[in-house]
């Protein structure tokens, strides 16, 4: 594990993942995860121009904290622009963005995903428009079950999984993601592979006993040597003769191809439409 390093050096640059729906505009790095409660330390990085009107605002359940690093944003909700060493708490359910900037914008947030305050799309202060519902997937729960690929890896979560608050334990959950995103790697590169970094990952909802663990690993771009999958889990439980599905969490985890020694091997080539059933 690395403690003391620079994210904002160029050398770490591959560290850095694009957001989905908004390639070449927002990139994001997780600095750490707490694998029991799902708290997490992320920067967010904004490039010169960037601007998600498109996608609307986000409310979260959870508080968090952020922190303008460098650059300004301009959030719409607060018709403001926020600049380098501007702080703010947010609380449960405070709507924030849709965001854009001009010079680039680099922002520190620290979210506390097991500290649910408020039920989703239930602000009592700041009731949500269409375009908050409809933000990225870590604002909304997700009742659709992908039904166009089948799982990578699927099972039941047992007791012996819980941690001490009677939720499935989330470095378990971890694993499971470990294990999918490892698998789709390995066929691809046909031949061992190693996992080098979790570049993003967020718990949004937390897995009870009982439920049906679906991790579904996708491809999302390859290196000379590396495989870059996104992984998404979702979990179905049973309620009232119904089988309910909610997307629980997503993460974004880098793997390098190796030989039998363990040093990189270049990636054979594959065609386009390898791995069409991920």
């Amino acid at each position: 594990m690395v403690t003391y390093w620079n994210p904002l050096c160029l050398e770490h640059q591959d560290r850095w993942t694009p957001l989905p729906e908004l390639e070449s505009q927002v990139e994001e790095l997780t600095l750490s995860m707490d694998p029991l409660t799902g708290e997490y330390t992320r920067l967010t990085r904004f490039l010169p121009g960037a601007d998600t009107t498109a996608l609307g605002g986000k409310v979260h359940t959870y508080p968090e904290e952020v922190f303008i690093v460098s650059g300004r944003l301009y959030d719409q909700t607060l018709d403001q622009w926020l600049e380098a060493g501007c702080y703010a708490s947010r609380a449960p359910g405070e709507r924030h963005g849709p965001f854009r900037t001009d010079v680039g914008c680099v922002v520190l947030e620290i979210s506390f995903p097991q500290r649910v305050g408020v039920e989703k799309d239930q602000d009592p202060a700041t009731p949500l428009t269409a375009d908050a519902r409809e933000a990225p997937r870590s604002t909304k729960e997700s009742q659709d079950f992908p039904r166009d690929r089948q799982p990578t890896v699927r099972l039941l979560a047992m007791p012996a999984h819980t941690n001490p608050s009677g939720n499935i334990f989330g470095g378990w959950i971890m694993a499971q993601m470990d294990i999918a995103g490892g698998i789709v790697a390995l066929e691809y590169a046909g031949g061992p592979v190693v996992t080098v970094a979790v570049t993003s990952m967020e718990f949004h909802k937390p897995v009870q006993v009982g439920d049906l663990v679906s991790c579904f690993a996708r491809i999302q771009k390859v290196g000379s040597s590396s495989v870059t999958v996104k992984v998404e889990v979702f979990a179905q439980r049973a309620h009232n003769g119904i089988l309910q599905s909610v997307e629980v969490t997503e993460a974004v985890i880098v793997y390098v191809s190796v030989d039998d020694n363990g040093t990189p091997r270049k990636l054979p080539a594959r065609g386009a439409d390898f791995g069409h059933y991920w």
